[in-house]
């Protein structure tokens, strides 16, 4: 919560513009055209926040905690298969290091920056082999 205002460079000089950008193009019916250098999956969901009545830095930092949230639980999960299914305790404890992480948390919830929905996606893709 500390640090829900802070805006970085990079918030300032892509992230706030580019959710400009896409509410301009008319979110999800513009985006067929290319705005930033994120991919289709992100231009998505910027185009699904500018539908929330909030604050557009509010909505990036909000959208990033949440991805947040699902690489603590895949990175946990990960801990959990790999004690043999038989420890909570690693489980709790993987969830709390890595949300609680000093990275992770200044990536969100400072620079508003989407990084936890790459890892998470990677930790996921080790479960469905």
């Amino acid at each position: 919560m500390a640090l829900r205002r802070f805006e970085s460079w990079d918030y300032e000089q892509a992230l706030s513009l580019w959710y400009d950008k896409i509410k301009h193009n008319g979110t999800l019916a513009g985006l067929g055209k290319q705005v930033g250098n994120y991919n289709a999956f992100y231009r998505t969901l910027i185009a699904l926040m500018c539908h929330i009545p909030i604050p557009k830095l509010y909505a990036y930092k909000i959208l990033s905690g949440i991805f947040d949230l699902v690489l603590a639980f895949f990175a946990a999960k990960l801990a959990w298969v790999a004690t043999g299914k038989q420890s909570r305790r690693s489980f709790v404890l993987t969830f709390g290091i890595v949300f609680l992480s000093p990275v992770v948390v200044l990536n969100s919830g400072a620079w508003a920056q989407c990084d936890s929905m790459w890892a998470s996606m990677c930790l996921a893709t080790l479960f469905s082999c």
